[in-house]
């Protein structure tokens, strides 16, 4: 039987959210299994203590998984922060993890696809992590492949992997631009990748995930992409603190996918989709419009519901 790797669940002030995370994930066949780490991060203020207390209520009564252990933490460290100790944690322990928030709904299928990838390239230099979400793909688009960098909804590392995190953005911004890789970093679509990097530098966002994202891209190495919708997020409701008010559901894949063979590099088909959904994303400076915003979103993720259908 194949190793199942600890489930790292991180939790703010969402209660409704987080039920629904964790029955989702409870659903996942080998969740009796695995075993369950939930991090729940203190209050920001008087005002979320209700709401944080109200999640670790509900947190302190989870069953169903082999074992369920919770870290209250006392101060509110921050997304970026809690994840980063949560992570570096598990991973120091057991060697890997798997990796969800609190408003990340997986397809019952989930957990088996991150083992099965876990299991079979564990030794695989050229893999840093594991990515679950995607939004539907063009017919004929592999079951998995490989994309540059690394991405944060969703996802599994390795310790060996985990190891390239690297915590200054400053110094990550410097070295792309030193090596002339800016461009290649926001990609085709000049999604604001390295704007993100600059503002973490500066202290006007707390991202790790920008962070992961450069540090994995910088060390030339890979995420071993779902080609499937394995899960949904569902916090575009301006619930999160990091979320636009942006639907992003899709249809979830419910059927086991095999990972049975090598992966091939990202088809130039499945990048231009990724590129149109981050144009659709992207906000042009100075344009804070969420009405177009959403028309937009709502425009691509009709067309692209439509092909997935057609499969």
């Amino acid at each position: 039987m194949s190793q199942s790797a600890p489930i790292v669940l991180f939790a703010y002030k969402r209660p409704e959210h987080t039920r629904r995370t964790v029955e989702a994930l409870k659903a996942n066949p080998g969740a009796d299994r695995s075993e369950l780490y939930l991090f729940s991060d203190g209050p920001k203020n008087e005002a979320d203590r209700e709401a944080v207390d109200e999640v670790r209520s509900y947190l302190r009564t989870v069953t169903g998984f082999a074992r369920v252990q919770l870290e209250e933490s006392p101060v509110n460290r921050g997304l970026a922060e809690s994840v980063i100790h949560g992570v570096s944690e598990i991973v120091s322990r057991f060697g890997r993890a798997i990796v969800l928030e609190d408003d990340m709904v997986t397809s019952p299928v989930f957990l088996d696809f991150m083992n099965q990838a876990l299991n079979r390239f564990e030794s695989d230099e050229r893999i840093a992590a594991v990515h679950g979400y995607t939004i539907p793909l063009p017919p004929g688009t592999p079951d998995y492949f490989l994309r540059p960098g690394a991405d944060c909804w969703g996802w599994a590392v390795w310790e060996r992997s985990w190891k390239l995190f690297r915590s200054d953005a400053g110094e990550l911004y410097r070295e792309l631009r030193e090596r002339r890789l800016t461009r290649e970093f926001d990609g085709p679509s000049r999604f604001p990748y390295c704007k993100m990097l600059r503002d973490q530098a500066r202290g006007k966002v707390d991202s790790w995930a920008i962070r992961w994202r450069a540090s994995v891209f910088l060390a030339n190495a890979f995420t071993l992409q779902s080609g499937r919708p394995l899960l949904d997020n569902i916090g575009g409701d301006r619930s999160g603190t990091h979320c636009r008010e942006v639907d992003s559901g899709f249809p979830l894949w419910n059927t086991p996918i095999p990972v049975d063979r090598e992966p091939l590099p990202e088809p130039p088909e499945a990048a231009a989709v990724y590129q149109a959904w981050q144009a659709a994303l992207r906000v042009p400076f100075g344009q804070r419009i969420r009405g177009k915003i959403a028309y937009e979103w709502n425009r691509l993720k009709k067309n692209l519901s439509t092909r997935h259908k057609e499969r």
